[in-house]
């Protein structure tokens, strides 16, 4: 398996949700204020159980996501990633944790935004390199890995869904909370092992 197409999704841990409308609007700050190519902000409201505002780029996508009544920051990787799986996995999660700091860090939510780092939805969004059998993490022993480096091989659970019709997808719940600054340090203290 040539592991390409990674998602991943942080939820929400502050209440009540910040709307959508300002979600999109800083969202749409980052077009121009990003190394990354991103070429527009689309508004899906009226989307039900799916992504409510879209940050679309040329490598990535941003998504403020409700799928399954679950709000929270969905990335997704579009082009070709280069590197072993074990890099691909780290890079992409920093990327999202990294996204989800700037958007915390944002006036318009006068701090009031926050994510729940101790817990991750992992996803491969192509069924052709990986299907949802059940098997979690023994599918993908590199997740096992990072997982276990990052959360302590007893410090988090997985749930799987073995439904063939969905996409590969583990949600990984830490036993403990985590701030996304100590998240993205074990990030970086993985890089290379």
């Amino acid at each position: 398996m040539e592991l390409q197409k990674i998602n991943w999704k942080i939820f929400l841990k502050s209440e009540p949700a910040p709307s959508p409308d300002s979600l999109f609007q800083a969202l749409a700050a980052w077009i121009p204020e990003s190394p990354e190519v991103f070429i527009d902000v689309a508004d899906y409201q009226h989307v039900q159980n799916g992504p409510l505002v879209l940050l679309a780029g040329h490598e990535v996508d941003f998504a403020w996501d409700a799928t399954n009544g679950q709000l929270g920051l969905l990335y997704s990787a579009k082009q070709p990633l280069s590197g072993s799986h074990s890099e691909k996995l780290q890079s992409t999660l920093d990327a999202l944790l990294a996204a989800a700091e700037r958007l915390q860090a944002d006036p318009i939510f006068d701090n009031e935004l926050a994510f729940d780092a101790s817990e991750l939805l992992f996803i491969i969004n192509d069924r052709s390199i990986a299907v949802n059998d059940g098997r979690g993490v023994a599918s993908l022993p590199e997740l096992g890995a990072l997982m276990n480096r990052l959360f302590g091989e007893d410090g988090y659970s997985v749930a799987t869904d073995p439904d063939p019709r969905q996409r590969f997808h583990l949600q990984v719940r830490a036993h403990e909370d985590l701030s996304l600054q100590a998240l993205r340090g074990q990030i970086a203290s993985t890089i290379g092992k």
